[in-house]
């Protein structure tokens, strides 16, 4: 689809179509060589890791993001406050207890100064930082009696890691794409289309990548992978590396 529409729309429109798909074009890309088709088919079998889409500038961070920017413009609520709400007396369980600690780093003033347009922190954090920030939402928050939607939106998305992270667990739930299509009308509803990333895409209901989070990981193609990353953006590279990578993830 994107091969035949690359030449008939403008640039504008093509980049917006590439965004709705949740893919770049790349003409040397294994989507774009039909050569290999008969052995792979490449779209049927992607996933992007549900880690990365989440918490990694992901549907949570963006968020929290707009979450915050909220409680700054509505309720003068900033990073300030955050920081002494999570640099409380928590109480951790052992496992998690010297990172639990370093939750208020999340909103130090620097972090802050890196923040002006999305929020910084890595997918561990987030990961750390979401049921305490739900709980904030939830009292402090919600106590003002304002951002009663924003709240509900940020509960929603909550829900939806609660679940997938409880399926990692072993304990897979038949609600989690309703969960995920209910926090993504919320969002919708509370921010607009315009705050709507790739990543909303990749983690909507159906899609290739969401079918099999509940039973297995995918492969990392990041930094603990930078060979078969390095191989597959390079042009050059690619024909060189396709045979070798697809007969070896095929055994």
């Amino acid at each position: 689809m994107l091969h035949r529409a690359r030449d008939a729309m403008t640039r504008g429109e093509f980049h917006t179509l590439q965004m709705s798909v949740g893919f770049n074009y790349n003409s040397h890309g294994i989507l774009a060589d039909m050569q290999p088709r008969p052995l792979l088919l490449p779209a049927s079998v992607l996933t992007f890791d549900p880690m990365h889409c989440f918490c990694s500038n992901g549907t949570m961070s963006v968020a929290i993001f707009l979450f915050l920017q909220r409680c700054k413009s509505v309720l003068s609520i900033g990073y300030s406050e955050l920081a002494v709400f999570f640099g409380a007396d928590w109480q951790f369980p052992r496992h998690t207890a010297p990172k639990g600690k370093a939750m208020a780093e999340v909103f130090s003033p620097s972090r802050e100064r890196a923040s002006a347009e999305t929020f910084k922190a890595s997918a561990s954090e987030v990961l750390m930082i979401y049921p305490v920030l739900l709980h904030f939402a939830s009292t402090v928050v919600a106590a003002s009696g304002r951002l009663r939607e924003e709240i509900d939106c940020l509960r929603a998305l909550c829900a939806v890691l609660d679940l997938w992270l409880a399926a990692k667990r072993g304990r897979p739930d038949q609600s989690f794409s309703t969960a995920i299509t209910t926090h993504f009308n919320l969002f919708v509803r509370v921010y607009g289309p315009e705050h709507v990333k790739p990543k909303h895409h990749y983690v909507s209901p159906g899609s290739a990548s969401t079918a099999g989070w509940c039973a297995a990981r995918c492969l990392h193609i990041g930094k603990k992978a930078p060979s078969r990353k390095e191989s597959g953006n390079s042009h050059e590279e690619y024909f060189r590396f396709r045979k070798v990578g697809v007969g070896k993830s095929a055994t």
